[in-house]
């Protein structure tokens, strides 16, 4: 299921300020605060370019999910989010501390959307329709957006990637040569 771009947006557009402030305050109840960046309009950008590729992730008709298969670190619809961590990575932030925020990030957009799809009574507001799916969507982004974005940290140099490609050849090699020696244990013969 996808959702229209235009209310989705203006919903976005609208509540930015309420998000960044969400985030804020769980960044600093959880010691974030004091190792990132005091100024508000970097986290109001961050806060923006997430946004962006979420209504980009939720009004695309393709339902998609996480799936190894895919090549977060090249994947089109996480670009602007890469950019962003390859920003951090290359100004020294370690993985722990942007992977915590992203965390808390996600905490943020989930209880924010929680709060604003639904009542306090559980009744649906009617602000976007289809609220649970909607909100299994978000984890869905978020579970992506997750991947993609350790990209610059687990980005190896081309002689690291070589030699990562090598063990994962030969441990698959290894793994089909066990294969037939536990079948040999206990043979089957078949007799005509």
């Amino acid at each position: 299921m996808h959702w229209p771009v235009h209310p989705l947006k203006d919903i976005l557009d609208t509540e930015n300020d309420a998000l960044v402030q969400r985030i804020l305050e769980l960044a600093l109840a959880h010691g974030f605060t004091d190792q990132t960046s005091s100024m508000r309009a970097a986290w109001n950008e961050a806060a923006e370019r997430l946004s962006d590729c979420l209504l980009q992730y939720l009004t695309d008709p393709r339902p998609r999910q996480l799936d190894g298969r895919n090549d977060y670190r090249h994947d089109p619809r996480f670009e602007r989010l890469r950019h962003i961590a390859s920003r951090h990575h290359d100004a020294g932030v370690p993985l722990e501390l942007h992977h915590g925020l992203f965390r808390l990030c996600r905490r943020a957009y989930d209880a924010h959307f929680r709060q604003l799809l639904w009542q306090p009574d559980g009744q649906p507001t009617g602000t976007l329709p289809h609220p649970d799916a909607l909100l299994a969507r978000l984890h869905d982004f978020f579970d992506e957006a997750d991947q993609a974005m350790l990209a610059p940290w687990a980005s190896p140099q081309p002689h690291e990637a070589a030699l990562a490609d090598s063990i994962r050849r030969l441990t698959r090699e290894r793994d089909q040569y066990f294969g037939v020696l536990e079948g040999l244990r206990g043979p089957v013969f078949i007799t005509t």
